[in-house]
């Protein structure tokens, strides 16, 4: 069945109803800058066509969508089987105004209809980190992208389950709902699913003097024993690449409801693109970025890659329910292991003295004794956040 906005889900079946890190903005401010309209187009590969070589020489130069990598009927069979186990589940939800962010708790049903009532100015959204895992991994289980065609088993999964990173993360949101611009912790290769609805992306590549420009601040992620030493921290900025909305930027009924399929994607491609106007950021960015800002449009079944150190920014452009995840693999393991061992505060060893050439359990067992026993001597302390 299809519903409202051209939803599959029951649950969004309903008829649509009529912290400010000022240093940052002020940094941003008062750069030499110009309108971000060099932006580049996300790349694109079919999931049939994707490689290991090809996969990783595009992640080596950036984020990367890969079309239908859950095709045919997994991707609605999925969503269907999340709200089934997951709909009555109460999940803590955010609405964001102008005056800030209030936090509220629903059922994830109820969140899904009260989605249709978001907006740009009161955007609703939720991030639900471990209940996918905890509630209904077999749904997880399906839409894993690690250990299967051109992507290796997750490192992640030898890990102590108490430092494990939350395998899949339940993400959804209303018309202008967005994620915080932000660059994820440990380097990981992050991965996002799209299950229903769209979504809109924007990233900013590593460059120098970006995290200054853009204010970014370190959040601490996971701690390493009983003392709370810090394992990893992320990057986050309060600047918001989607402050401005145009008034031509189409509606989430508009795009979803009254447009043909054949024209919404380029409905979508236009409000993600910043050289449209449709959504810009609240200042513009510093000029030495533009050369590294990529934009593109998620549809459902689509699996968006993004390598370390890219900051990025979503935006629903109507109401949109997905995963978020992330993996680790040979790709990225000498950047994982070096952040840990720098934000620990661990000196003396490197990444690369952790052999190559056994198993990546091994691996694993290996780098956590180097990290271990460094940080049993009480001379060394973690990093604080900075």
């Amino acid at each position: 069945r299809v519903g409202a906005y051209g939803s599959r889900l029951p649950c969004m079946q309903l008829a649509p109803e009529g912290r400010r890190h000022a240093g940052a903005v002020a940094c941003l401010a008062a750069l030499l800058s110009v309108a971000p309209s060099n932006a580049a187009p996300l790349p694109r590969l079919p999931a049939a066509s994707l490689t290991r070589p090809n996969l990783l020489g595009c992640l080596a130069r950036g984020p990367l969508l890969v079309e239908g990598a859950f095709g045919g009927t997994l991707v609605d069979e999925a969503a269907e089987a999340l709200m089934g186990c997951l709909g009555g589940e109460v999940v803590e939800c955010q609405q964001r105004t102008a005056e800030g962010t209030d936090l509220f708790e629903a059922t994830l049903a109820d969140f899904c209809a009260l989605a249709f009532r978001s907006a740009h100015g009161s955007a609703l959204s939720l991030f639900a980190e471990r209940l996918i895992n905890d509630k209904a991994p077999a749904v997880a289980a399906l839409l894993r992208v690690d250990g299967s065609g051109p992507f290796e088993a997750d490192m992640f999964a030898h890990f102590p389950e108490s430092l494990r990173p939350a395998g899949a993360c339940l993400v959804a949101g209303g018309e202008g709902a967005r994620c915080p611009l932000h660059a994820d912790p440990f380097e990981w290769v992050g991965t996002n699913t799209c299950l229903e609805g769209a979504k809109l992306w924007r990233f900013l590549g590593p460059a120098p003097g970006l995290d200054e420009a853009l204010g970014a601040y370190r959040l601490p992620s996971v701690a390493w024993g009983g003392g709370g030493e810090g394992l990893s921290a992320g990057w986050q900025s309060d600047v918001d690449l989607y402050a401005r909305r145009a008034p031509s930027a189409p509606s989430a009924a508009a795009l979803f409801r009254d447009a043909p399929e054949a024209e919404r994607r380029g409905l979508l491609e236009a409000m993600a693109d910043p050289a449209t106007g449709q959504l810009l950021p609240e200042v513009h960015l510093p000029e030495g970025t533009l050369e590294a800002f990529v934009h593109g449009v998620q549809l459902p079944g689509d699996l968006v890659l993004i390598p370390p150190r890219w900051y990025h920014q979503t935006y629903c452009p109507g109401p949109c329910l997905g995963l978020a995840g992330q993996y680790l693999d040979s790709f990225c393991r000498d950047r994982v292991f070096a952040h840990v061992l720098g934000w620990a505060g661990v000196e003396g060893a490197r990444a690369e003295d952790v052999p190559y050439d056994v198993p990546p359990e091994e691996q694993v067992r290996a780098f956590l004794r180097i990290l271990d026993d460094a940080l049993s001597d009480s001379s060394r302390g973690p990093r604080s956040p900075a």
